[in-house]
């Protein structure tokens, strides 16, 4: 069943505010505790929808990771400290590797969903 266009908004504010924030990781994330790359969790900010689309608005900029490690997922969560992750990104496109200076950026994260119009 798609969703009608309310049910469409419903859903996408639900899940702007309840995903906000993002931790890297170098390997699998498991419940979101293992293979934690940086400490602490950044902020995520998502574009305004557009036909049931949405992604991030800036690129999310992990500081403190190991020199040339490699970044393997992004897990989303709730809240900035404990709360609830609400699942797991593997990293693609190529790059999946700290800088030197152990950076990493997450340029792209993009949701799409559907809508009915009945």
């Amino acid at each position: 069943m798609a969703l009608n266009p309310t049910g469409l908004e419903f859903a996408i504010n639900s899940l702007q505010t309840g995903l906000v924030f993002a931790q890297i990781h170098s390997g699998a994330a498991g419940d979101g505790t293992d293979n934690i790359a940086v400490v602490g969790r950044q902020l995520v900010y998502w574009t305004v929808p557009d036909s049931g689309a949405f992604g991030l608005a800036s690129p999310i900029t992990f500081v403190g990771g190991p020199s040339y490690g490699t970044a393997y997922s992004v897990t989303l969560w709730d809240q900035e400290t404990d709360g609830s992750m609400m699942g797991e990104i593997l990293l693609t496109g190529g790059d999946t590797t700290f800088n030197g200076d152990g950076i990493y950026q997450v340029t792209a994260i993009d949701f799409t969903l559907l809508a009915s119009d009945g």
